[in-house]
């Protein structure tokens, strides 16, 4: 069997996979904003998967979307494979790389990949955003030949399945809240996967953020469009106001929450966290 280690995104052309941004470098108007390439409607979701070393026996191609991967509760590993037009990934086409918290990745359609796992030895949740024609083939498993790959990144870890119920979704004045967990749900031996209706226009604002305890971040945002807070690392309490009217709002991983228009709002962890934020941008 053949054995690879993952290496960093900055480390290697990209460019037969897709392209990636880091938006943990300043600059001058925080965030990625790409209103040309994301050609349709997208889906949000969030997959829970295991970590450590792991064995990439197979892969999917979606040939119709763009797929958007990004990461908050810590380092995962993205196996991909140039093989198009095979019909089948191939062992010797196989990569792997390592996306950071506040990196973003787009993979290109057509390219082919495993579901990610954490780089480290636990159980970890990221997200994506894809938004498939329904085909069967978009959403088919290919065995990787004529052999699987190991993904070489330390000791296995067990894949952690998610046990807590979902939480009831709320709607307030402000704001509304979903657990996206209550959403469509595919399950694998490695990995379980949520996804969302169709939540996010094709263009779009995506910013990652960083707090250390007690310190928040404020937004003004929402009234160029509508911020939709997800992606945490860690329990979160939102304050969100029009006027002198306020509501306070716990969030946590796993839940995102959908901020109306004309709205402002802080962010902020009790014990230090990360999050995204994705606007949905007005096209008229």
């Amino acid at each position: 069997m053949r054995e690879i280690r993952p290496v960093a995104l900055d480390e290697l052309d990209f460019t037969p996979f897709g392209r990636w941004y880091d938006l943990r470098t300043p600059s001058g108007a925080p965030g990625w904003e790409d209103g040309t390439a994301l050609e349709r409607d997208y889906r949000y979701g969030m997959t829970r998967t295991g970590g450590g070393s792991f064995s990439c026996r197979s892969m999917e191609r979606h040939r119709s979307t763009e797929e958007v991967l990004f990461t908050s509760e810590g380092a995962m590993v993205l196996a991909l494979a140039a093989s198009d037009p095979m019909g089948a990934p191939r062992a010797e086409d196989v990569i792997a790389v390592r996306v950071e918290p506040g990196q973003v990745v787009v993979l290109a359609r057509g390219v082919w990949h495993d579901a990610c796992r954490c780089a480290e030895e636990r159980s970890i949740c990221y997200s994506f955003l894809a938004n498939n024609n329904g085909e069967a083939s978009e959403l088919s498993w290919i065995e990787v030949v004529p052999d699987p790959v190991w993904i070489s990144c330390g000791k296995p870890a067990a894949f952690v399945p998610e046990r807590e119920a979902p939480a009831e979704d709320w709607s307030g004045r402000f704001c509304s809240r979903h657990d996206v967990r209550r959403d469509d749900r595919v399950d694998s031996l490695s990995w379980e996967c949520w996804q969302t209706g169709v939540c996010l226009s094709q263009r779009m604002r995506l910013v990652f953020g960083t707090l250390p305890p007690g310190e928040e971040a404020r937004f003004c945002s929402a009234r160029e469009g509508q911020d939709v807070v997800t992606g945490l690392s860690a329990q979160a309490v939102l304050t969100l106001w029009q006027g002198k009217e306020r509501e306070r709002i716990p969030l946590r991983p796993g839940q995102m929450l959908t901020v109306a228009p004309e709205t402002d709002w802080t962010i902020s962890f009790p014990d230090g966290g990360t999050y995204w934020v994705m606007t949905r941008q007005r096209t008229e």
